[in-house]
Formats: C-alpha cells, structure tokens, sequence
C-alpha cells in the first residue's frame, strides 16, 4: 500500500512539473510532449519505489520458505539481508532498469491507444 501511494505521488507530482518545464511558451503541450513527460514521471516513480518493491517481493518469497534463511524478518531486516549481501544499493536496484523499460513501454502502448 505505501509503495503504491509513493510511486503516485512522485509519478502525480514529477509529471506536474516535466509539463511545465516542457510546456512551449505559446499554445498548448503537443502529444510527443506529454507522452515524454509520462514516459520519465513513469520512469523515476519506479527508481524511487523500487527498492520498496523489491523487499516486498523477498518478504513474500521468504514467508512461502519459512525455516529457510531470512524467513520471519520483517522490512528492515530485509532490507539490511539485501544491503549486506547483495552489494548495498546495487543490490536494492537489482532488475531496476528491466522494470523501467517496460514503464516506458506500457506507458506508449497507452498513448498509441488514446489512454492515460
């Protein structure tokens, strides 16, 4: 639930502020425009979400495992087993950049279709 709500409101609040970086001086914003400014909103609420979605992922993989190694620990001890043993913040942005290229992806699939 809270990485939900923080993917949105950095994708709602960075999206604001692209358009009116982007926005020409005169007229309105051309579709190409607002499709960019999705495209990296879309792409940083990921960089800053996923480690949130990564140890929600090992939590629910190790509570399916119990007795194995790292059941039973809960968000920050999570968090500290990945730090320690995958190589700190290399290991929190494991698979990161896969993720935001399907962001990136979906998110022109939805334009092309007159969506979101």
């Amino acid at each position: 639930m809270f990485r939900c709500a923080a993917y949105s409101a950095v994708q709602f609040t960075s999206y604001e502020m692209l358009k009116k970086v982007a926005k020409p001086l005169e007229g309105e914003l051309s579709i190409a425009r607002k499709l960019a400014c999705g495209s990296v909103a879309g792409i940083l609420s990921v960089c800053v979400t996923y480690p949130l979605d990564l140890v929600r992922s090992r939590l629910s993989i190790s509570a399916a495992q119990l007795g194995k190694d790292g059941a039973g620990l809960g968000i920050w001890g999570m968090t500290a087993k990945v730090w320690r043993e995958e190589g700190k913040l290399k290991g929190l942005y494991r698979g990161c950049g896969a993720t935001s290229a399907c962001v990136l992806m979906v998110r022109s699939e939805k334009r092309q279709a007159g969506g979101g």
